[in-house]
């Protein structure tokens, strides 16, 4: 039984691939192996979630370079309504008629300063922290966002191969269809039977017809769904390979639930987050402690810009100490705190979110096996009565309505056949991306 289905469906698709396999004859058959790699190079959605990543590592660059030394260099002009003098006053205190030049009508300064953060209460190593953190969850992101590029494609690609079975039932059940008016029309012209049969067969072939234009242009759709899965246009006659055969012998791991929750890059995601906002509390209440720095400067002040023999230099040691901050300090705290309460919450529900995602998905394909098991059954019961009804019509041993009934049932059990392979399939990549990657295809 199981090697006439596997026959069948081979017969189903072969004619197919002839009419189809020219376009793409020069890059192969577009395999699913082959889809799924020109979607990790196209899709726009990847490239997104990689400058993300980009744009949290420049995050991280930010905050270690603010616990690292300046150095700035500066320059300013200023004009005064004359130079800045004082007079010389003798010990009696009367002038003397000299003066003492404090400053100059064209005032140059020109200094290099160099400062660097000695003690900051911890919160620039914090922000630091919280940085790789959100870098490390943006990396979560960015698998995830790679993991469902990849499920999206499969059940794009795996619609495009229902479809195309579909197309390729309708064609046998037109070709069918004509095969029946043939054998009417003969009974009729030897007045076997009434013209009534003849137009009841011709109607049967034109809906046959109708439902063939229609599964084409499922076949199309199908392709405009898989090219923006991927991410660019693909060749709507590009070559496809033989229909899927029927899954076999699927195994499902001991505890999927723990795996998913194990290995859910979203999970990782969030408890980064969550040990970011940790972090960000840290940084805020260390900015109510001192902070300690050092600034050396080398700076030269005159009526010239360039430097001359009066430049001098400094070394100062500042420590600063914030007593009263209007409660700036304490409502940052209070925002992490919050944040750190929200992520937990998240966490919960995306933890009830996984397990109801694997239990459906589980669920999903072991009903698509079981279908398929007796879809098979019924093809085969299904292709028996036709040739049967069909026989019995030629010697006048049935009726028409007989073998019509009958290629009706045959082309339900084939298109629930089809059905229920691909369902299967769509169903084993659902279940491996609600697993998160933690469990390989077999």
């Amino acid at each position: 039984m199981y090697r006439k289905t596997c026959v069948w469906l081979f017969v189903l698709c072969s004619f197919l691939f002839a009419m189809q396999g020219e376009a793409y004859g020069a890059e192969g058959t577009l395999t699913l192996e082959k889809a799924l790699a020109l979607a990790r190079e196209h899709n726009p959605s990847l490239a997104v979630a990689g400058e993300q990543v980009v744009q949290s590592e420049a995050d991280v660059e930010k905050a270690s370079s603010a616990m690292g030394p300046k150095l700035q260099v500066q320059a300013s002009y200023t004009r005064y309504n004359e130079d800045a003098r004082n007079p010389v006053f003798d010990g009696t205190g009367r002038p003397t008629g000299g003066y003492i030049l404090e400053g100059f009508e064209n005032t140059w300064r020109t200094a290099v300063v160099l400062t660097q953060v000695l003690y900051s209460g911890g919160s620039l190593s914090a922000n630091r922290a919280a940085a790789r953190l959100r870098t490390e969850a943006q990396r979560a992101r960015e698998i995830r966002t790679l993991q469902g590029v990849e499920n999206g494609v499969k059940r794009a690609y795996y619609d495009l191969q229902r479809a195309r079975a579909f197309l390729v039932i309708a064609e046998e059940s037109a070709r069918l269809a004509k095969e029946h008016l043939a054998v009417v029309e003969a009974l009729f012209r030897h007045g076997a039977v009434a013209k009534n049969e003849v137009l009841r067969v011709q109607v049967d072939v034109s809906n046959a017809e109708l439902l063939q234009i229609q599964s084409e242009n499922a076949v199309n759709v199908a392709w405009k769904g898989l090219s923006r899965a991927v991410g660019i246009a693909l060749p709507e006659k590009a070559a496809l390979p033989e229909p899927e055969k029927p899954l076999e012998g699927v195994e499902f791991p001991p505890d999927p639930e723990r795996l998913a929750l194990e290995s859910r890059q979203e999970m990782r995601a969030l408890d980064f987050m969550r040990q970011a906002a940790l972090e960000s509390v840290t940084a805020a209440e260390g900015q109510s402690k001192p902070q300690i720095f050092f600034e050396g400067k080398y700076q030269d002040v005159g009526d010239g810009f360039y430097p001359d023999k009066e430049d001098q230099w400094t070394l100062s040691l500042v420590a600063q100490w914030t007593l009263y901050d209007h409660g700036e300090v304490r409502s940052q705290a209070k925002k992490g705190r919050s944040m750190v309460r929200e992520f937990l919450g998240r966490m919960d529900d995306l933890e009830k979110q996984v397990i109801h995602e694997v239990a459906t998905a589980r669920l999903n394909l072991e009903s698509a096996l079981k279908r398929t098991d007796v879809a098979r059954t019924q093809v085969i019961l299904a292709e028996e009565d036709y040739r049967m009804a069909l026989q019995r019509y030629r010697v006048q041993a049935g009726t028409n309505l007989d073998v019509l009934d009958a290629r009706v049932a045959l082309v339900n059990a084939q298109n629930k056949l089809a059905a229920s392979v691909y369902d299967a399939y769509t169903a084993r990549a659902d279940f491996i991306h609600a697993l998160g990657g933690g469990y390989e295809e077999r």
